[in-house]
């Protein structure tokens, strides 16, 4: 049987809606690496640096070569950027993800009594 490329055709059959939300996520997440880089005003080799990845693979995320990263990757990517990263799907509708990532202050401690 032949998949003729189709990843809907694989033994594991996933719905059009959750491979949209995936490919949703990932685009959410590479665009929110390019913002940090962007608003860092950080070289794509200054960048793969403090992301400890290649200077090639900056460029596939600012390029959003989707194939190229799993979710886990962009998340690790977001957390070594300084960033937490929330996600959020909403059961009624699985083409909703809405995806947040922000910063805390580096200096900020909390204080257990």
């Amino acid at each position: 049987m032949s998949t003729n490329g189709n990843p809907l055709n694989r033994g594991n059959l996933e719905s059009s809606g959750s491979i949209d939300a995936k490919i949703a996520l990932k685009a959410a997440l590479m665009i929110e690496v390019s913002n940090w880089i962007a608003e860092n005003n950080l070289t794509q080799e200054d960048a793969a640096v403090v992301l400890g990845i290649s200077r090639q693979q900056i460029s596939d995320v600012v390029a959003q070569k989707l194939s190229e990263f799993t979710v886990d990757t962009l998340v690790s990517m977001l957390i070594r950027a300084g960033k937490k990263v929330s996600v959020s799907v909403s059961s009624f509708d699985p083409n909703q993800t809405t995806i947040s990532c922000w910063s805390e202050p580096k200096n900020r401690r909390a204080k257990l009594r």
